[in-house]
């Protein structure tokens, strides 16, 4: 006898109600969105319409005038894909790599900057709400689509490091000041030219709201003419200026608000130790003719030596931080460099002078 009853029709994804939809993405890494986005048309729209949120924690990008690479990799992932954006003399050539596996696509008569472009527009509009780890850019020259791409981002960059490797100072400008102040926590400049006797121009860098938030430097591979007072909020560091002079490390200091002033006023340290907790900053300088030594043994004291007969620095000192168990350890280095880090006062050698 046939079997008369009706087939259920099939049941595709597109078919599910919205919230279901909407909760399938909202549970999915940014990975498994890229894919489900090439499930069909129907399902493309509706990604592009919800943007749902990718949850990145890193993307690291490495421009060239050759290809362009990007990285990038979310919360809940343990390995993460690398892109590359290649000139080709057809289009532009595109390169998926994970772990030992690739694959290349070629796009005729298109330009590999401007794809890429196209590509991270879409990425950073997925990434609405969630905070990134880390921003990272390195590029001897910032392509103009690039930086339309950032004027034209309506929300900053929320990231809590941007590190940038570029060849000049003002490439700088054209990218910080569209990372989102409010959540950045780091801040790291390299030089692509390498050259520690290079200067940058700072002067526009430590006005943005981006320099006066952050808490940690590193600025490294060339060296800033920009007085050491810009540098004062960040609680660790490694930066090279042009000079420093003996009044401008009393002040560094000083203005921290750790220690008592010389007339033993109390600073106001408090919300400092609960805002900005000292870790170890490392300073080196090209020029040691403006730090004069006696100057800075009036200011300082007399310095501590480990060992009188073989020094190895140019002095080493020790401040009490008032109302804690801390002290502040200032070392002067002989290769034009000096540290201040926070110690326990149980590591200050006993025959050292605790100020």
């Amino acid at each position: 006898m046939p079997n008369h009853r009706k087939r259920r029709p099939r049941v595709g994804l597109t078919d599910m109600p919205e919230v279901v939809m909407k909760n399938i993405l909202e549970k999915s890494n940014f990975q498994s969105i890229l894919k489900l986005r090439k499930v069909s048309r129907d399902f493309r729209n509706f990604i592009d319409d919800e943007k749902p949120e990718f949850h990145l924690e890193i993307i690291g990008i490495h421009m060239t005038s050759e290809q362009i690479k990007i990285f990038l990799k979310g919360l809940s992932e343990n390995e993460a894909p690398h892109i590359e954006y290649q000139k080709h003399e057809k289009g532009c050539q595109i390169v998926c790599s994970r772990r030992t596996k690739s694959k290349t696509y070629l796009l005729e008569n298109e330009d590999f900057v401007e794809v890429f472009c196209r590509e991270l527009e879409q990425i950073m509009s997925h990434q609405k709400n969630s905070v990134l780890l880390s921003f990272s850019l390195t590029a001897p020259n910032i392509p103009d689509e690039f930086k339309r791409i950032l004027k034209a981002k309506p929300i900053p960059i929320k990231t809590q490091i941007f590190a940038m490797t570029t060849k000049t100072h003002s490439q700088v400008m054209d990218v910080l000041p569209h990372m989102n102040p409010k959540y950045l926590k780091e801040l790291c400049f390299y030089s692509s030219a390498n050259s520690p006797h290079k200067k940058w121009i700072f002067d526009g860098i430590v006005e943005s709201d981006q320099w006066k938030t952050a808490k940690t430097l590193e600025a490294v591979q060339f060296f800033v003419d920009v007085p050491l007072k810009n540098f004062h909020h960040f609680s660790a560091g490694n930066y090279f200026v042009n000079a420093v002079t003996a009044e401008e490390l009393f002040e560094l200091k000083e203005v921290s608000g750790w220690v008592l002033s010389r007339n033993k006023k109390k600073h106001n340290f408090q919300n400092y130790l609960n805002s900005n907790k000292l870790k170890r900053v490392f300073i080196g300088y090209l020029d040691e003719e403006p730090l004069k030594e006696q100057e800075l043994h009036v200011l300082f004291g007399k310095p501590y030596f480990p060992n009188p007969r073989r020094k190895v620095d140019r002095g080493r000192w020790y401040f009490r931080v008032a109302e804690t168990d801390s002290a502040i350890h200032f070392v002067l280095y002989f290769a034009k460099t000096l540290q201040l880090s926070l110690v326990n006062l149980s590591e200050v050698p006993s025959n050292a002078e605790l100020r």
